[in-house]
């Protein structure tokens, strides 16, 4: 069954959940999923909510950055919560078999990459740079990472509209991926939707084009600081 924590929403370009539901979405998660994000921060959220752009595949998301917890980094943890989320909201999942998201030394943040526990929005270029290698566009300042999976969390209809033609696959550029007896390091996250099976699926690339059905997401503009708990 798929998991659907508010029956009715409104969507962008019927894909995207509007700003007010995806705030009440994130909170149904703090509280069933134990975040401890303070109700403090959603109070302060609620007064940033920035424009949304008039482009197709442009979306506005509210992402959680998540504290450590029981020796799990808070990059991880966010990673391997938010991935869970959006695979539950989805018919089926795959994920490559050596992705093993328990491993601490498998995923990090690309250099420069400064992370800070809380909520933000963030604005998403989710079509961008499309048949360009990612290690070629991608930067700490413009690349997202944990906003990418949040969108497929709170988006599931963007996931499932995904078909490498009108709506591109989405490499996570904000992050990179270390695979034994590979290059170290020298892989990124890509979040796909394969059609026939219903699946949202999570892989790795190794950074070369895939033509138009890849995208390297950006941000539209540079994200807001992250609203802290007190």
């Amino acid at each position: 069954m798929v998991y659907q924590p508010i029956k009715y929403v409104e969507r962008v370009n019927g894909l995207f959940v509007i700003p007010a539901v995806q705030i009440e979405m994130i909170r149904f998660f703090n509280q069933t999923r134990r975040w401890q994000i303070s109700e403090r921060v959603f109070d302060q959220i609620e007064g940033t909510i920035p424009e949304w752009p008039d482009e197709r595949l442009v979306a506005v998301v509210l992402v959680p950055y998540l504290t450590e917890k029981r020796g799990t980094s808070g990059h991880l943890r966010t990673f391997h919560e938010l991935w869970e989320i959006a695979a539950r909201r989805q018919e089926k999942r795959m994920k490559w078999k050596g992705f093993h998201l328990e491993a601490k030394d498998q995923l990090r943040l690309i250099e420069g990459v400064e992370y800070v526990p809380g909520l933000r929005w963030e604005v998403i270029r989710l079509a961008e740079n499309r048949d360009q290698k990612v290690n070629e566009v991608r930067s700490a300042l413009d690349s997202p990472h944990a906003g990418i999976l949040a969108a497929a969390a709170l988006h599931p209809e963007w996931i499932r509209a995904i078909d490498g033609d009108r709506v591109p696959h989405v490499c996570l550029p904000g992050y990179e991926v270390n695979v034994p007896k590979m290059p170290t390091w020298g892989h990124t996250p890509m979040l796909s939707h394969q059609i026939h099976e219903g699946a949202i699926e999570l892989d790795i690339t190794e950074g070369h084009r895939h033509g138009r059905a890849l995208a390297v997401p950006t941000f539209h503009v540079r994200p807001m600081s992250v609203i802290t708990n007190p």
